[in-house]
Protein backbone atom coordinates (compact mmCIF):
# COMPACT_ATOMS: atom_id res chain seq x y z
CA UNK A 1 0.00 0.00 0.00
CA UNK A 2 1.38 3.75 -1.16
CA UNK A 3 1.74 6.32 1.52
CA UNK A 4 -0.52 8.50 -0.35
CA UNK A 5 -3.15 5.64 -0.46
CA UNK A 6 -2.59 5.04 3.12
CA UNK A 7 -2.91 8.75 3.89
CA UNK A 8 -6.00 9.11 2.09
CA UNK A 9 -8.22 6.13 4.02
CA UNK A 10 -6.67 7.79 6.68
CA UNK A 11 -8.02 11.06 6.18
CA UNK A 12 -10.96 9.77 4.61
CA UNK A 13 -11.97 7.68 7.82
CA UNK A 14 -11.19 10.79 10.40
CA UNK A 15 -14.04 13.02 7.99
CA UNK A 16 -16.33 9.70 8.69
CA UNK A 17 -15.90 9.59 12.51
CA UNK A 18 -16.90 12.88 12.88
CA UNK A 19 -13.46 15.18 12.74
CA UNK A 20 -13.27 18.69 14.42
CA UNK A 21 -14.48 21.19 11.84
CA UNK A 22 -13.25 24.99 12.30
CA UNK A 23 -15.05 28.10 10.77
CA UNK A 24 -12.94 29.16 7.51
CA UNK A 25 -13.27 32.57 8.67
CA UNK A 26 -13.95 33.93 12.09
CA UNK A 27 -14.88 38.10 13.44
CA UNK A 28 -15.62 39.01 16.53
CA UNK A 29 -15.45 43.05 17.71
CA UNK A 30 -16.60 45.53 19.55
CA UNK A 31 -19.85 46.78 18.22
CA UNK A 32 -19.43 50.60 16.35
CA UNK A 33 -22.14 53.34 16.26
CA UNK A 34 -23.57 51.89 12.87
CA UNK A 35 -24.03 48.42 13.90
CA UNK A 36 -27.19 46.92 14.40
CA UNK A 37 -28.66 44.37 16.72
CA UNK A 38 -30.43 40.80 15.62
CA UNK A 39 -28.74 37.69 13.95
CA UNK A 40 -29.18 36.29 10.31
CA UNK A 41 -28.02 33.27 8.48
CA UNK A 42 -26.41 29.79 9.57
CA UNK A 43 -26.89 26.28 8.81
CA UNK A 44 -30.69 25.77 7.74
CA UNK A 45 -31.14 29.55 6.92
CA UNK A 46 -31.15 31.28 3.67
CA UNK A 47 -27.48 32.12 3.77
CA UNK A 48 -25.96 28.74 5.24
CA UNK A 49 -22.59 29.70 4.61
CA UNK A 50 -22.18 32.89 6.59
CA UNK A 51 -23.68 34.03 10.43
CA UNK A 52 -23.70 37.61 11.72
CA UNK A 53 -24.90 38.85 15.10
CA UNK A 54 -24.61 42.11 15.48
CA UNK A 55 -24.70 44.24 19.05
CA UNK A 56 -24.41 40.80 20.76
CA UNK A 57 -23.77 40.51 24.27
CA UNK A 58 -21.65 37.71 25.40
CA UNK A 59 -24.91 35.82 26.79
CA UNK A 60 -26.31 36.02 23.07
CA UNK A 61 -23.22 34.07 21.66
CA UNK A 62 -23.45 31.44 24.36
CA UNK A 63 -27.32 30.89 23.55
CA UNK A 64 -26.47 30.20 20.16
CA UNK A 65 -23.45 28.28 20.58
CA UNK A 66 -25.57 26.06 23.20
CA UNK A 67 -28.45 26.37 21.57
CA UNK A 68 -30.45 26.65 24.22
CA UNK A 69 -32.98 29.49 25.75
CA UNK A 70 -31.64 32.79 27.77
CA UNK A 71 -33.12 30.97 31.22
CA UNK A 72 -30.96 28.62 30.32
CA UNK A 73 -27.39 30.22 30.72
CA UNK A 74 -26.58 30.92 34.71
CA UNK A 75 -22.92 31.83 36.20
CA UNK A 76 -20.58 34.73 36.19
CA UNK A 77 -22.01 37.98 36.02
CA UNK A 78 -21.29 40.51 33.10
CA UNK A 79 -22.19 38.35 30.30
CA UNK A 80 -24.90 40.22 29.44
CA UNK A 81 -22.99 43.49 29.32
CA UNK A 82 -21.19 44.80 26.43
CA UNK A 83 -22.10 44.47 22.84
CA UNK A 84 -20.17 42.82 19.91
CA UNK A 85 -20.61 42.19 16.09
CA UNK A 86 -19.87 38.49 15.61
CA UNK A 87 -19.00 37.34 12.01
CA UNK A 88 -18.21 33.87 10.76
CA UNK A 89 -17.60 31.81 7.72
CA UNK A 90 -18.27 28.04 7.37
CA UNK A 91 -18.21 25.51 4.69
CA UNK A 92 -21.07 24.66 2.65
CA UNK A 93 -23.17 21.61 3.98
CA UNK A 94 -21.70 22.22 7.82
CA UNK A 95 -24.84 21.35 9.91
CA UNK A 96 -26.19 22.57 12.88
CA UNK A 97 -24.91 20.59 15.34
CA UNK A 98 -20.85 21.37 13.97
CA UNK A 99 -21.92 25.06 13.85
CA UNK A 100 -22.44 25.03 18.03
CA UNK A 101 -19.65 23.41 18.45
CA UNK A 102 -17.56 25.77 16.27
CA UNK A 103 -18.76 28.46 18.16
CA UNK A 104 -18.20 26.94 21.37
CA UNK A 105 -14.75 26.69 20.27
CA UNK A 106 -14.79 29.86 19.04
CA UNK A 107 -16.00 31.46 22.44
CA UNK A 108 -13.80 29.88 24.42
CA UNK A 109 -10.53 30.70 22.03
CA UNK A 110 -11.77 34.53 22.21
CA UNK A 111 -13.29 35.29 25.60
CA UNK A 112 -11.47 32.60 27.39
CA UNK A 113 -15.09 30.79 28.34
CA UNK A 114 -15.04 28.07 30.71
CA UNK A 115 -18.79 26.61 31.11
CA UNK A 116 -20.14 23.19 31.81
CA UNK A 117 -23.83 21.56 31.46
CA UNK A 118 -25.88 20.81 34.32
CA UNK A 119 -29.55 19.55 34.57
CA UNK A 120 -32.39 21.57 36.54
CA UNK A 121 -35.97 21.89 36.52
CA UNK A 122 -38.15 25.07 35.68
CA UNK A 123 -41.65 25.15 35.91
CA UNK A 124 -43.04 25.09 32.23
CA UNK A 125 -45.79 24.17 30.13
CA UNK A 126 -46.37 21.06 27.79
CA UNK A 127 -48.00 21.14 24.93
CA UNK A 128 -49.78 17.50 24.31
CA UNK A 129 -52.38 15.99 22.33
CA UNK A 130 -56.09 16.90 23.80
CA UNK A 131 -58.58 13.94 24.17
CA UNK A 132 -60.09 14.11 20.69
CA UNK A 133 -56.69 14.00 18.95
CA UNK A 134 -54.39 16.79 16.85
CA UNK A 135 -56.71 18.88 14.79
CA UNK A 136 -54.62 18.62 11.61
CA UNK A 137 -54.81 22.60 9.80
CA UNK A 138 -54.66 21.24 6.23
CA UNK A 139 -57.87 18.69 7.16
CA UNK A 140 -59.64 21.90 8.61
CA UNK A 141 -58.50 24.18 6.33
CA UNK A 142 -57.17 26.97 8.50
CA UNK A 143 -53.67 26.84 6.83
CA UNK A 144 -55.82 29.44 4.11
CA UNK A 145 -54.41 32.15 6.42
CA UNK A 146 -58.12 33.74 7.25
CA UNK A 147 -58.17 37.28 7.01
CA UNK A 148 -57.17 39.96 10.11
CA UNK A 149 -60.41 40.24 12.74
CA UNK A 150 -60.39 43.86 12.51
CA UNK A 151 -61.13 46.65 10.23
CA UNK A 152 -57.57 48.36 9.88
CA UNK A 153 -55.27 48.77 6.68
CA UNK A 154 -52.71 45.86 6.34
CA UNK A 155 -49.32 47.07 6.75
CA UNK A 156 -46.31 44.69 5.96
CA UNK A 157 -45.39 42.19 9.28
CA UNK A 158 -41.89 42.18 10.25
CA UNK A 159 -40.28 38.71 10.87
CA UNK A 160 -39.74 37.89 13.90
CA UNK A 161 -35.86 38.57 15.76
CA UNK A 162 -33.79 35.34 13.86
CA UNK A 163 -36.37 33.87 12.16
CA UNK A 164 -37.47 32.84 8.83
CA UNK A 165 -39.92 34.95 7.38
CA UNK A 166 -42.25 32.05 7.95
CA UNK A 167 -42.81 33.36 11.20
CA UNK A 168 -44.60 36.49 11.79
CA UNK A 169 -46.70 38.10 14.48
CA UNK A 170 -48.89 41.45 14.50
CA UNK A 171 -50.25 43.55 17.71
CA UNK A 172 -53.36 45.56 17.61
CA UNK A 173 -55.13 47.27 21.00
CA UNK A 174 -58.64 47.09 21.23
CA UNK A 175 -60.66 47.65 23.70
CA UNK A 176 -58.06 47.44 26.59
CA UNK A 177 -56.62 44.43 25.32
CA UNK A 178 -53.65 43.24 22.85
CA UNK A 179 -54.75 41.17 19.76
CA UNK A 180 -52.02 38.92 19.18
CA UNK A 181 -52.51 37.67 15.60
CA UNK A 182 -49.90 35.03 14.68
CA UNK A 183 -49.27 33.80 10.91
CA UNK A 184 -46.85 30.27 10.35
CA UNK A 185 -45.90 29.07 7.06
CA UNK A 186 -44.42 25.41 6.74
CA UNK A 187 -43.01 24.88 10.36
CA UNK A 188 -43.03 22.44 12.91
CA UNK A 189 -45.39 22.39 16.05
CA UNK A 190 -42.44 22.75 17.97
CA UNK A 191 -40.74 25.70 17.05
CA UNK A 192 -44.25 27.21 16.68
CA UNK A 193 -45.30 26.53 20.82
CA UNK A 194 -41.63 28.15 21.28
CA UNK A 195 -41.70 31.30 18.75
CA UNK A 196 -45.42 31.96 19.95
CA UNK A 197 -44.37 31.78 23.77
CA UNK A 198 -47.04 32.57 26.47
CA UNK A 199 -47.71 35.96 28.05
CA UNK A 200 -45.83 34.71 31.61
CA UNK A 201 -42.91 33.73 29.36
CA UNK A 202 -42.82 30.30 31.25
CA UNK A 203 -40.87 27.90 28.09
CA UNK A 204 -43.18 25.83 26.53
CA UNK A 205 -41.93 21.97 25.74
CA UNK A 206 -43.65 20.15 22.88
CA UNK A 207 -45.09 16.58 23.47
CA UNK A 208 -47.10 16.15 20.80
CA UNK A 209 -45.02 13.96 18.83
CA UNK A 210 -46.28 15.52 15.68
CA UNK A 211 -43.20 16.19 13.07
CA UNK A 212 -45.14 17.20 9.90
CA UNK A 213 -45.06 21.42 8.91
CA UNK A 214 -47.36 23.41 8.96
CA UNK A 215 -49.22 26.55 8.13
CA UNK A 216 -51.81 28.25 9.70
CA UNK A 217 -52.65 31.94 11.21
CA UNK A 218 -54.11 32.34 15.10
CA UNK A 219 -55.29 35.19 17.05
CA UNK A 220 -55.66 35.51 20.69
CA UNK A 221 -56.37 38.04 23.54
CA UNK A 222 -54.40 39.58 26.36
CA UNK A 223 -54.58 42.02 28.92
CA UNK A 224 -53.53 45.18 27.70
CA UNK A 225 -50.86 45.90 30.82
CA UNK A 226 -52.33 48.11 33.70
CA UNK A 227 -55.78 47.62 32.65
CA UNK A 228 -58.28 46.09 34.77
CA UNK A 229 -60.94 43.48 33.33
CA UNK A 230 -64.20 45.18 33.05
CA UNK A 231 -65.66 41.90 32.61
CA UNK A 232 -66.90 42.68 28.78
CA UNK A 233 -66.02 40.27 26.46
CA UNK A 234 -62.36 39.52 25.42
CA UNK A 235 -62.53 40.56 21.43
CA UNK A 236 -60.75 36.91 20.74
CA UNK A 237 -60.13 34.13 22.76
CA UNK A 238 -57.02 33.64 24.83
CA UNK A 239 -53.89 31.65 23.74
CA UNK A 240 -55.08 28.32 25.47
CA UNK A 241 -58.16 28.60 24.32
CA UNK A 242 -56.92 28.40 20.68
CA UNK A 243 -54.44 26.09 21.17
CA UNK A 244 -57.11 23.55 22.04
CA UNK A 245 -60.27 24.51 20.00
CA UNK A 246 -57.90 25.25 16.47
CA UNK A 247 -55.56 22.79 16.63
CA UNK A 248 -56.72 19.96 19.57
CA UNK A 249 -53.40 20.56 21.92
CA UNK A 250 -53.83 20.90 25.80
CA UNK A 251 -51.61 23.50 27.30
CA UNK A 252 -50.34 22.20 30.84
CA UNK A 253 -48.06 23.23 33.51
CA UNK A 254 -44.55 20.71 34.39
CA UNK A 255 -41.76 20.72 36.06
CA UNK A 256 -39.20 20.31 33.38
CA UNK A 257 -36.14 19.19 33.44
CA UNK A 258 -34.00 21.87 31.18
CA UNK A 259 -29.66 21.64 30.31
CA UNK A 260 -28.40 25.00 32.00
CA UNK A 261 -24.98 26.40 30.43
CA UNK A 262 -22.80 27.48 33.48
CA UNK A 263 -20.48 29.92 33.30
CA UNK A 264 -17.72 29.17 35.36
CA UNK A 265 -15.02 31.85 34.14
CA UNK A 266 -14.43 34.20 31.30
CA UNK A 267 -12.83 37.56 29.70
CA UNK A 268 -14.84 40.57 29.03
CA UNK A 269 -13.34 41.44 26.09
CA UNK A 270 -12.70 39.19 23.17
CA UNK A 271 -8.87 38.70 22.26
CA UNK A 272 -7.82 40.41 18.85
CA UNK A 273 -9.22 38.52 15.68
Amino acid sequence: MSRLFAATLAVAACFLCGAQVDFEAASIRPSGPKSVRGWEGGPGHRDPTHFRFGQATLKDLIVEAWDVDYFQVSGASGIDHGAFDLAVVMQDGTTKEQFHQMMQRLLAERFGLKAHVEKRDFPAYELVAGKSGFKDPHATGIDAIPPRSDAAPEVPWPALPGTQPTLRIQNIVKNGYIIHRFEVRDEPIAEIAKAIGFPDDMPVVDRTGLTDKYSFAIEYATLLPGASDSGSLPPAPDLVTVWRDKLGLEVRHAKVPFDVVVVDSFRPEPTEN
